[in-house]
């Protein structure tokens, strides 16, 4: 089942099969045929839950192959993740990120080689163990690359 959230747009997924779901109060109940539960916390039951935002390939408007020093991401997290940064599909830089213990906003800073170079570009980020996060903003400032430059 999918939830999408009118105001902020942001979808959530469950794959439990209900076959109904209400709010009532200010909980959110979903019902199967083997009962009724509520929809809340950070855990399904105990088992940790997934999470991973991958982000549509992209080219900035311009079909020339770009180079990135840096993505910047803010977030925070109450555990581990893992940012990935891809160029034309493949793995161009990789960053574990962990918990602050004041659970502030964290501004992360991944370097990408020079060597890298792609005219389609994607980033994610994957929780581990459950962790929750929240991504506030992305910023990466390109450099285009001449027609025909690798």
């Amino acid at each position: 089942m999918l939830e999408i959230n009118k105001k902020t747009r942001a979808a959530a997924q469950t794959t439990q099969a209900f076959n109904s779901m209400c709010r009532f109060g200010d909980k959110l109940l979903g019902a199967t045929d083997s009962g009724l539960f509520s929809l809340g916390g950070y855990n399904d039951h105990g088992v940790q839950i997934p999470a991973r935002i991958d982000s549509g390939m992209f080219d900035l408007g311009v079909h020339n192959k770009k180079r990135f020093r840096f993505f910047y991401f803010e977030l925070n997290t109450n555990g581990s993740l893992k940012l990935r940064i891809f160029g034309d599909g493949v793995l161009a830089a990789e960053h574990a990120v962990e918990s602050k213990n004041d659970g502030g906003i964290q501004r992360i800073r991944i370097p990408i080689s020079s060597k890298v170079s792609a005219h389609l570009w994607s980033w994610s980020i994957e929780n581990i163990d459950g962790s929750f996060f929240s991504l506030y903003s992305i910023k990466c400032l390109p450099l285009f690359m001449h027609q025909g430059a690798s």
